[in-house]
C-alpha cells in the first residue's frame, strides 16, 4: 500500500466543485510562506499537478525551480546546494519541469561552447584542448548551428553565463545522484553527453571539473538502464579521450575516471574493434607513465577490465592477446598487476627482489605479455621517489641478455633515450670510492652491459642500439656528465669490435661526438682516440657516402 502524501489529504478534504483551485491556493502559499516550508508545499504542487492540470501553475513552478537555481539570497553555499537540490527533487517528480529545466541548461550550455569556440586559444573562456574537430566531427542539432552565435563583448557577461552554466551542471549532478532514474534518460541523454564531452575541454578548470562528474554519472546511469543511442555514445567517447588523454599532465586522473565508468558500461562501453587498436592501449600506458598514484591506479583498472572484455585475438604494437590462451593470458596480467602495484605503490625493494624472477619470466620472447608494458614497469621504477626501487630495478636490467631487451629501441619513446640512459648517466652515480680507489665501478658496469648487448645481437638491433647511443650523446652535449660519455664511447668500441656494421648516418655522428668541445683535454683525446676506432668498424662504401653527405 503506498503511503498517504499531502497531496492526498488535501483531495480527501476538499470538496469535488472546490479542487480545481488547490494548485492557484498552493502556488499563492509558495509565494509567500518561509523557506522551511518551501520544500513541503512545492511537493505538494507537483503531487496536486498529476491529478489536477493547470497550465498556469506548471509555468509557475518553472520560475519557481529557476528562482532557487540562481536565487542570491542569503543563506551561503549549504543554502545553494539545499535549493539545487530541491529543484532537482521536483524536476524528477515533473516531467514536464525536467524538460523546461533541461532545455535551458542546453541553451546556457551551449552559449558557452560558442563563446569557447569563438575566444582566442589563450583565453580563460576558450578550449584548453583542440576542441572543433570533435564538434564537426559529432554535430548535434540541439545545440543549432556549429557557426558561433554572436557573443557579447562584456566580460560580465562571459562570467555571468559561465556562473549559470555551473548552476545548471550542479543541478544535473543532483538530478542524477539518485537510486530513482526513470524519467531523466530520455532522449536528451546522448545530446547531453556529447555537450560535456566538448566542456572536458574548456580551459576553465571548474567548468571541466563539473562537467566531469556529471558526465560520469550519467555514463554510470546508463550502466543498468540499457538505454538507446549506445553506439553513438560509445564512439564519441572513444575519440573524444584520444583529443583529452594527448595533452594530459598530473591532473588526468578525472579524465581516466572517466574513461574507468565508460569501460565498465555494458550499454556504450568500448568495441571489440576499439580494443584492437594500437592507440587504445597506447593511450593507458601514457596515463601510466604520467600523473600522480591515483590516475596509474585508475589506469591500471582500466587496463584489467579492458583486458576482461576482450573476445578475439589480435596483435599490435602494443598488445597481444590470444583467445585460445585466455586463462594462462589473464593470470599472466594478474601478475604484470601485483609487479605495478610493487613498483608504483608499496615502493618496498625487498618486495620488489622477491618478484624478480616473475618479472624475467615476463621479459622472455615467449612471454604472453606485449614487451612495451615491460618498458613501462621498468620506466617507472627508474622514476621512483625510492632510491632503492631506482637501483633494484636498473641492477636487473644490467642483467638481461639482448633477447630480453628488444623494447630498448622500440617506438617514437625509446626507453633507452628517455629512461634509462637519464638514470645511468647521472654525475651522481660515477665515482671512485671504497677498495677500486682506481676506478669507477658504475661507470665499468655501464661499458661492460652495452658492450655485452652490441656483442651478442644481431646486425639490426646492434646499428640501432649504436645510432641511439650516438644521438643521444650528441643531443645533450650540456647535461651528460662529461666522463659518462666516455664510458658510453667504450661500451660501443668494445661491444662493435671488428664487426664492419656502422652506416652513412653513423659515421656522420661518429665525427660529430669526435669534434665535441665540451671535453676536457685529456678526455677529448679519449674521446678522439675511442672514435676513431668506432669508424674502424664502418663498410669502405659507407665511409665514401658519408663523407660526401658531410661535405
Amino acid at each position: 500500500m503506498e503511503p498517504v502524501t499531502i497531496a492526498d489529504v488535501l483531495l480527501a478534504v476538499t470538496p469535488p466543485t472546490s479542487q480545481s483551485d488547490i494548485p492557484s491556493l498552493l502556488v499563492k502559499r509558495l509565494e509567500h510562506c518561509s523557506w522551511e516550508e518551501k520544500a513541503l508545499t512545492a511537493r505538494s504542487l507537483v503531487e496536486i499537478l498529476k491529478s489536477i492540470p493547470n497550465e498556469a501553475a506548471d509555468q509557475y513552478l518553472v520560475g519557481f525551480a529557476l528562482r532557487l537555481l540562481f536565487s542570491q539570497e542569503e543563506g551561503g553555499d549549504e543554502r545553494r546546494s539545499e535549493s539545487v537540490t530541491l529543484a532537482a527533487k521536483l524536476a524528477r517528480m515533473r516531467p514536464e519541469l525536467l524538460r523546461a529545466l533541461v532545455d535551458r541548461a542546453f541553451c546556457c550550455l551551449g552559449e558557452v561552447i560558442d563563446i569557447a569556440r569563438a575566444a582566442h586559444v589563450s583565453s580563460d573562456d576558450g578550449f584548453a584542448v583542440p576542441s572543433v574537430g570533435f564538434m564537426e566531427k559529432f554535430s548535434h542539432a540541439s545545440l543549432g548551428s556549429l557557426e558561433a552565435r554572436p557573443v557579447r563583448d562584456e566580460d560580465s557577461d562571459f562570467l555571468e553565463t559561465q556562473a549559470r552554466a555551473l548552476t545548471y551542471l550542479k543541478f544535473y549532478e543532483a538530478l542524477l545522484m539518485t537510486e530513482s532514474q526513470e524519467g531523466v534518460l530520455n532522449r536528451s541523454a546522448v545530446d547531453m553527453i556529447y555537450v560535456l564531452l566538448v566542456l572536458l575541454g574548456h580551459s576553465n578548470r571548474t567548468v571541466a571539473s563539473s562537467s566531469g562528474r556529471v558526465l560520469w554519472l550519467l555514463l554510470q546511469a546508463r550502466a543498468w538502464t540499457g538505454s538507446e543511442g549506445g553506439d553513438a555514445v560509445r564512439e564519441m567517447v572513444y575519440y573524444r579521450l584520444q583529443d583529452l588523454t594527448a595533452g594530459v599532465g598530473r591532473e588526468g586522473h578525472e579524465l581516466y575516471t572517466i574513461w574507468l565508468q565508460w569501460v565498465s558500461t555494458s550499454a556504450c562501453g568500448p568495441s571489440q574493434e576499439m580494443l584492437r587498436e594500437v592507440k587504445y592501449w597506447a593511450m593507458i600506458q601514457h596515463g601510466m607513465l604520467h600523473g600522480f598514484s591515483p590516475q596509474r591506479k585508475i589506469c591500471l583498472q582500466i587496463l584489467n577490465l579492458s583486458i576482461n572484455l576482450l573476445r578475439d585475438s589480435f596483435q599490435n604494437e602494443h598488445f597481444i592477446w590470444d583467445e585460445k590462451s585466455r586463462e594462462s593470458t589473464i593470470q599472466a596480467w594478474k601478475k604484470y598487476a601485483t609487479l605495478f602495484e610493487i613498483i608504483v605503490f608499496d615502493t618496498s625493494a625487498n618486495q620488489l627482489k622477491d618478484a624478480l624472477p616473475e618479472l624475467c619470466r615476463l621479459l622472455a620472447p615467449s612471454s604472453q605479455i606485449h614487451r612495451s608494458w615491460i618498458s613501462v614497469l621498468l620506466a617507472l621504477a627508474l622514476k621512483n621517489s625510492s632510491t632503492s626501487i631506482q637501483i633494484t630495478a636498473y641492477e636487473l636490467m644490467l642483467s638481461l641478455k639482448w633477447q630480453q631487451l628488444g623494447f630498448f629501441t622500440e617506438s617514437e619513446d625509446m626507453f633507452l633515450a628517455k629512461y634509462f640512459l637519464p638514470y645511468a648517466l647521472m654525475g651522481s652515480h660515477f665515482s671512485i670510492s671504497g677498495e677500486h680507489n682506481d676506478k669507477c665501478e658504475h661507470g665499468e658496469n655501464l661499458s661492460k652491459f652495452l658492450a655485452g648487448i652490441l656483442k651478442d645481437s644481431p646486425e639490426h638491433f646492434a646499428i640501432k642500439l649504436t645510432d641511439t647511443l650516438l644521438s643521444y650523446i650528441i643531443n645533450r652535449p650540456d647535461t651528460i656528465f662529461s666522463p659518462a660519455r666516455i664510458y658510453v664511447l667504450l661500451g660501443m668500441v668494445n661491444g662493435i669490435g671488428k664487426r664492419r656494421i656502422l652506416g652513412p648516418s653513423q659515421i656522420q655522428k661518429v665525427v660529430r661526438v669526435a669534434s665535441n668541445k665540451r671535453f676536457s683535454r685529456m678526455r677529448a683525446e679519449l674521446a678522439t682516440s675511442l672514435c676513431l676506432r668506432l669508424l674502424f668498424s664502418a663498410r669502405l662504401e659507407n665511409t665514401i657516402e658519408a663523407k660526401r653527405d658531410y661535405l
